[in-house]
C-alpha cells in the first residue's frame, strides 16, 4: 500500500470557524445509508475545510483522494479509487492487491473488485476532492452503476467547483445524493461574526456581509487586515475584488523576500522544502512554508511535509509574477521548475512547463523518457501522453525539433496513421545528414524498419553497412516497448511476410536482418529470430519445423532471462503451433502455465492480448456468450479509428461479431481492418481479414462478395505459401470453399495448385472434426489415378474429357467410378479421402 498520508484528510487549522450547519447536513446524509454527498461551489467557499472538520472525529474508516488532471485517466482513477477504499477498510488486503493489479478494461476491473469489499456493519466515507478535474465520460458514467453496487455502508463525498455532471442528475432527483451548494457554504450571520471576532480590527458584520456575500475566502481576507479597508464597497465580490483584498491585506504586509519566494513557487500546485529550495534557492524554505501555513488561510497541509496553495491564491501570485517580472525571467523560472520535475520523473508536469517556456529540447526529452521502455506504464498512457502534450498542443512546433518529429512518426505509426507516418519519416530522411545526436540517429534507423516502403532486405543491408558509426553498444537499446501489444512476432509492428517469399532462403533472410539488428537487441535477438522463423513456418503449415524453432525460442527466452514480453511472444507462438498440430493437452497446459505466470509475476501489461487469445479460443469452440462478453467488455468502439498496435485484439473482435450473428457489423469493421492492413502493407492481416469478410458476407447471403474476398485471400496468401489461416477457420469457410470450387469449375477457371491444396486441406480439416475415422486405403487403377490428378486441378467434365481424349459422357463415367472407388459422393469428398489415403 502507498504511504498512508496519501489518503488522509488535510490537516485542520483549529482557528477556523467550525461549520456546524454543513456538518449536520452531511451527518444526516450519511445516516440514510447508501446516500452520497456532493459539495458544489466555486473556489474559496471552504468546501475542503468543511469536510475535513466533519471527518475530524472519525479517526479511521475513511479515505481522502485529492484529484488532479492525471486522475482523468481511466486506469489511474480506478486504481486510486480502489486503493482509497482498501485504505478505509484497513484490513482489506485482498482489495489492495487487486488495486495494484489494475489493468484494462478498467471499469470492468473496478466492478469485479467490488466483490472483495468487507462485509461488516461499519460505516466508511471516501472523499473525492477537486472532482472538477474528472471530465472523462467513461469515469463519470460509472457512478450511477456504483450507486447500485456499493454497499450502503460506504458514503462517497464529492468536492468540486462546478455543478454535478449529468451522470448524477437521476440520483439527485431521486434524493440519493445531497447537494450542498455555494449558497449553503457561504457564511451565515453567526459564522461571520465568529470569524470577525478573531480579527485585529472591529468590523461591522452587516457591512462585511454586504461586501462579501458571505464568501468565506473573501471574509477571511478582509478579516486579516490590520487597518480599516480604504476601498469603497462593491455590491458583489468576484475574483478581481478578492485579488484587491489579497493585495491590500496579504501582499502589502509581506517583505520582499517572502514576495519573491511565493511568486517563484506559484507555478507548482504542491510544495515542499525540496522543490522550493530547488526553485528559489532559499535555505529557509521549510520555515517560510510553515510560517505562512500557521499565519494564513490560503494553504492546506496535505501530509509528508507537503502543502497545497489554494488555487485562487495561486492565481493571484501568478498574476503578481507576470506584473513584476520580465517574460525572459518568467521563462527561466518555468524552465528551472520543469527541470526539477524532469529529474523527479514527473514528465507530465515537466512537459507542461517546458511548453510554456518554449523549450523544445526539454519537451523532446520528456517525451523520450516517458515513451521509453517501461512495462509498468501502459501503451495507452504513453500514446495519450504524447498526443495530449505534443501532437494536439498548438504551442509545440514539432517540425522544428527532429527528436519530436521522430517520436511523432512512431506514435502516428502505432495509432494507424500511414500518411502522418510517411510525412514525418520523409522529413527525417531529408534531415538525416544534419543529425549529430547518436541516440536520435539510432531512433531514425529503428523507424526505418517500420517504413513499409523500404524492403526489409534493403533495410538489413543498410544496417550492416552503417552500424559501425551509428549503432549503440550491443544490447543497450530497448525497442520492444510495443512487443507485448503484438505478440506474434512475424506479424508485429513490421510484418516479416516478404521474407517468406523464398521458402528455401527463409532462415538466411531472417539471419541477415538480425545481423543488422543485433546491436539493438543484444542477446535477445536470438530469441526473436527463433520466434519469427517459427511464425512464418507456422503460417506455411510446416508445423514440425515451426515447432522446433518455437521450442528453441522458448528455451532461449527462459535461459537468457529475456524481457517478460519477449518470453510471452515465445510462449504464444508455441501455443499456436501445438494447437495446429492437434496436441490439445499440451496447448492447454502451456496456456494455463502462461496465465499463472502472468498472475504470479504481476505482468499486467500482458493481460489484454492473453485475454484476446483466451476469448478467441472460446469463440472458436462455439461459445457465443464469450463473443458477447468480449464485445461488451473488451473490444474498442467499432465506429472509432483502429490503432495498429491493437491488431491482435481487432481480430478477436471481428470473430466475436461473426459468432454472435452481427455479420453486418463484422463487415463494416472488417473493411476498416482490411484498409489498415493494406495501408501498412501487412499481407498476413490482409489474408486473415479477407477470410473473415468472406465468412461474414456468406452469412448475410451475399455469395458474390464472399467469393471475391475468398479469392483475394487465396491470391495474397499464395505469394507467401500461407496455408494455416485458412485451416484455422475450416468449419466456418468450408461452404465458401466448396462453392468457390464449384463456381470456378463451371466458369472453366483452372485454379492454382496452392488454391486446390488449401481447399482440400480445409475440407479435410472440417471432415476430421465431423468424423474421426480415417478411410481404409484402396487400390486405384492408372486411369483412376489420372482422373484423380485432373480432378485435383478442379477441372470440369469438359476439360477432363479433353485431357483424357474421350467424350463428355465417358469422362463423367470415369469421375463417378473414381468416386465409388474412394467411397465418396462428390468431388470435394473424393479429394479429401484421396488426400487421407496419401494419393494427393
Amino acid at each position: 500500500m502507498r504511504e498512508q498520508e496519501e489518503f488522509r484528510p488535510p490537516e485542520i487549522d483549529g482557528r477556523q470557524v467550525y461549520r456546524q450547519r454543513i456538518a449536520s447536513a452531511m451527518d444526516e446524509a450519511k445516516a440514510k445509508g447508501g446516500h452520497w454527498i456532493y459539495l458544489s461551489a466555486p473556489g474559496g467557499f471552504g468546501k475542503t475545510v468543511a469536510v475535513s472538520q466533519w471527518l475530524a472525529p472519525q479517526k479511521n474508516k475513511l479515505a481522502w483522494i485529492t484529484l488532479n488532471d492525471r486522475d482523468n485517466d481511466e486506469g489511474t482513477f480506478v486504481r486510486r479509487f480502489l486503493e482509497a477504499i482498501s485504505f478505509a477498510q484497513r484490513a482489506n488486503k485482498k482489495l489492495n492487491r487487486e488495486a495494484n493489479r489494475t489493468s484494462p478494461p478498467f471499469i470492468e476491473h473496478l466492478f469485479r473488485s467490488l466483490s472483495l469489499l468487507l462485509d461488516n456493519d461499519k460505516s466508511y466515507v471516501v472523499v473525492l476532492d477537486d472532482f472538477h478535474y474528472v471530465t472523462n465520460r467513461k469515469i463519470l458514467d460509472v457512478f450511477p452503476t456504483l450507486m447500485k453496487l456499493l454497499p450502503k455502508a460506504i458514503t462517497l463525498c464529492f468536492i468540486g467547483r462546478g455543478l454535478p455532471d449529468d451522470a448524477f442528475l437521476d440520483d439527485i432527483i431521486k434524493d440519493n445524493i445531497t447537494v450542498i451548494s455555494a449558497k449553503e457554504l457561504a457564511f451565515d450571520d453567526m459564522e461571520l461574526k465568529s470569524v470577525l471576532s478573531n480579527s485585529e480590527v472591529k468590523h461591522d458584520s452587516k457591512e462585511v456581509m454586504s461586501r462579501t456575500g458571505g464568501w468565506p475566502i473573501a471574509v477571511r481576507a478582509l478579516a486579516m487586515r490590520s487597518q480599516k479597508l480604504a476601498e469603497p464597497g462593491i455590491g458583489s465580490i468576484q475574483e478581481d475584488m478578492l485579488f484587491r483584498y489579497l493585495d491590500l491585506h496579504v501582499w502589502q504586509r509581506w517583505n520582499e523576500e517572502t514576495r519573491e519566494f511565493f511568486m517563484n513557487v506559484s507555478l507548482v500546485p504542491e510544495l515542499d522544502e525540496r522543490i522550493c529550495r530547488h526553485i528559489t534557492g532559499a535555505s529557509n524554505s521549510s520555515e517560510l512554508l510553515e510560517d505562512f501555513y500557521f499565519k494564513g488561510s490560503f494553504m492546506n497541509a496535505i501530509g509528508r511535509g507537503k502543502y497545497r496553495l489554494h488555487d485562487l491564491f495561486r492565481d493571484f501570485l501568478v498574476e503578481k509574477l507576470h506584473s513584476t517580472k520580465t517574460m525572459e525571467d518568467i521563462k527561466k523560472l518555468q524552465k528551472r521548475t520543469a527541470d526539477f520535475f524532469y529529474q523527479e520523473g514527473d514528465y507530465c508536469s515537466a512537459t507542461s512547463l517546458y511548453v510554456r517556456c518554449g523549450d523544445l529540447q526539454g519537451i523532446a526529452d520528456c517525451s523520450a523518457a516517458f515513451t521509453a521502455y517501461d512495462p509498468t506504464v501502459s501503451i495507452e498512457a504513453r500514446i495519450d501522453f504524447f498526443k495530449k502534450n505534443i501532437l494536439d498542443n498548438p504551442h509545440v512546433p514539432i517540425e522544428e525539433n527532429l527528436h519530436l518529429s521522430a517520436q511523432s512518426a512512431f506514435i502516428r505509426y502505432a495509432e494507424g496513421d500511414p500518411e502522418g507516418f510517411i510525412s514525418s519519416m520523409d522529413k527525417l530522411y531529408r534531415s538525416l545528414d544534419l543529425i549529430d545526436d547518436p541516440k536520435l540517429k539510432v531512433l531514425v534507423y529503428i523507424l526505418r524498419c517500420l517504413d513499409f516502403r523500404i524492403p526489409l532486405e534493403d533495410y538489413a543491408q543498410d544496417l550492416i553497412k552503417g552500424r559501425a558509426d551509428n549503432m549503440p553498444q550491443k544490447g543497450t537499446m530497448r525497442t520492444g516497448t510495443f512487443t507485448a501489444a503484438m505478440p506474434i512476432l512475424h506479424r508485429s509492428l513490421r510484418e516479416r511476410s516478404e521474407l517468406a517469399q523464398s521458402p528455401e532462403n527463409l532462415s538466411q533472410n531472417l539471419e541477415k536482418l538480425f545481423m543488422g539488428l543485433s546491436p539493438l537487441f543484444g542477446y535477445e535477438h536470438e530469441t526473436m529470430l527463433h520466434c519469427q522463423r517459427a511464425g512464418i513456418l507456422y503460417e506455411q503449415n510446416r508445423l514440425n519445423e515451426a515447432y522446433s524453432s518455437a521450442l528453441e525460442g522458448h528455451r532461449s527466452a527462459v535461459k537468457k532471462e529475456c524481457r517478460p514480453e519477449l518470453s510471452f511472444c515465445a510462449r504464444m507462438i508455441l501455443i499456436a503451433i501445438l494447437k495446429a498440430m492437434g496436441r490439445k493437452d499440451e496447448t492447454n497446459i502451456l496456456g494455463a502455465e502462461t496465465e499463472r505466470w502472468i498472475e504470479e509475476d504481476g505482468l499486467l501489461f500482458l493481460i489484454p492480448n492473453f485475454r484476446a487469445w483466451q476469448f478467441r479460443e472460446r469463440i472458436e469452440a462455439g461459445d457465443v456468450d464469450a463473443g458477447r462478453e468480449w464485445l461488451r467488455s473488451y473490444s474498442i468502439p467499432l465506429m472509432g479509428k483502429l490503432p495498429l498496435y491493437k491488431m491482435y485484439q481487432h481480430f478477436t473482435t471481428m470473430r466475436a461479431l461473426i459468432a454472435t450473428g452481427s455479420s453486418a457489423l463484422g463487415i463494416m469493421f472488417g473493411e476498416k481492418l482490411l484498409q489498415l492492413g493494406r495501408d501498412f502493407r501487412r499481407p498476413s492481416d490482409v489474408v486473415e481479414v479477407s477470410i473473415l469478410l468472406s465468412i461474414a458476407n456468406w452469412n448475410l447471403g451475399d455469395r458474390e462478395k464472399s467469393l471475391r474476398h475468398m479469392e483475394e485471400a487465396l491470391n495474397e496468401a499464395e505469394r507467401y505459401l500461407y496455408y494455416t489461416m485458412f485451416l484455422e477457420e475450416g468449419k466456418w469457410i468450408r461452404p465458401v470453399v466448396e462453392s468457390y470450387l464449384k463456381i470456378s469449375k463451371q466458369a472453366g477457371i483452372e485454379l492454382s495448385n496452392f488454391a486446390m491444396t488449401v481447399a482440400v486441406a480445409v475440407m479435410e480439416r472440417s471432415a476430421d472434426k465431423e468424423n474421426n475415422v480415417s478411410p481404409q486405403p484402396v487400390s486405384l487403377t492408372d486411369r483412376e489415378m489420372l482422373t484423380l490428378r485432373l480432378l485435383s486441378q478442379n477441372l470440369s467434365y469438359k476439360r477432363i474429357a479433353q485431357e483424357l481424349g474421350v467424350s463428355h459422357s465417358t469422362a463423367k463415367y470415369h469421375v463417378l467410378k473414381l468416386y465409388r472407388s474412394l467411397g465418396a459422393t462428390c468431388g470435394s469428398e473424393a479429394l479429401v479421402k484421396a488426400k487421407q489415403m496419401g494419393y494427393i
